[in-house]
Parts: structure tokens; C-alpha cells; sequence
């Protein structure tokens, strides 16, 4: 996996606890044709990606309701840690912005990376699916 990821760095929260992040820039070809006009300049196509702990996932399953498609999104965005050089977190305002500036192929990009960072490869789950010992329990 950390071919996938290359070198996971590490950020701090507001609560100044080290977190390992992975930061990625989307290629100007994914973003949509809105970008140029947008209020975002080059710079703001790198994120940092935090993976969330199991708070931060209530907080963003309680922002959501019961709506599936609105789940991802407020994980996706609670994931987000930063962008450019502006603090995304607790930016929710501008987080929106940069959410439709970068179009649907960039959304797209972004979701991949949230999948990724939060999947297990299959042979890691048939490595340890393997590895279980039967037993009596008692």
C-alpha cells in the first residue's frame, strides 16, 4: 500500500495532535471549466487528506440525516483537512466553493482518494481471513 500512497506525512489538529496525512494535487485537465473563474488560483488544486477517526465520522453521519450521497460528501469533507494554504477545516463556507470549482471530474478524484485512503487491499483481507484459528470458546 505505500506504493499507492507514497511517503504519508503527518499534520497537526486543532487539538495539536499529530495526524498522518496524504496530499495530493489534482491536474488541471480533471478540474471543470469553472476553475478559471472561480476565486481559487493554481496552488488551491493540492489537498492534504486526513483519515477520520470515529468522531469525526458520527459528527459527519450526524450532519447528514439518513441521506446515503450526503454521507459521503460531509466524510469527504470532514477528510479534507486542507487545500493550497488555507485550512479547510471549519471552512466550511469556502470548502463548498472549492467543492464545485473543481467540477465533476475533480469531485470524482477527490472521492477516489477518500476510497483509497479508507479501503483494504482484497489480499490483505484474504491474508487475514486465512490467518483466523478455529476454536471452542469458553
Amino acid at each position: 500500500m505505500s506504493d499507492l500512497f507514497g511517503d504519508i506525512q503527518t499534520t497537526t489538529t486543532p487539538k495539536d495532535i499529530e495526524r498522518p496525512y496524504i496530499e495530493y494535487t489534482l491536474p488541471i485537465s480533471a478540474v471543470g471549466l469553472g476553475w478559471q473563474y472561480s476565486q481559487f488560483e493554481e496552488g488551491d488544486l493540492s489537498f492534504r487528506m486526513i483519515e477520520l477517526n470515529s468522531r469525526e465520522q458520527d459528527q459527519a453521519a450526524k450532519r447528514s440525516g439518513s441521506n446515503q450521497s450526503k454521507l459521503q460528501r460531509e466524510l469527504i469533507f470532514a477528510a479534507v483537512w486542507q487545500v493550497g494554504d488555507w485550512k479547510a477545516s471549519g471552512n466550511r463556507d469556502k470548502l463548498e466553493a472549492w467543492w464545485e470549482a473543481i467540477g465533476g471530474g475533480g469531485k470524482r478524484m477527490v472521492e477516489a482518494a477518500f476510497v483509497a485512503l479508507n479501503s483494504v487491499e482484497e489480499e490483505d483481507v484474504k491474508t487475514f481471513l486465512a490467518a483466523g484459528s478455529r476454536g471452542f470458546g469458553g
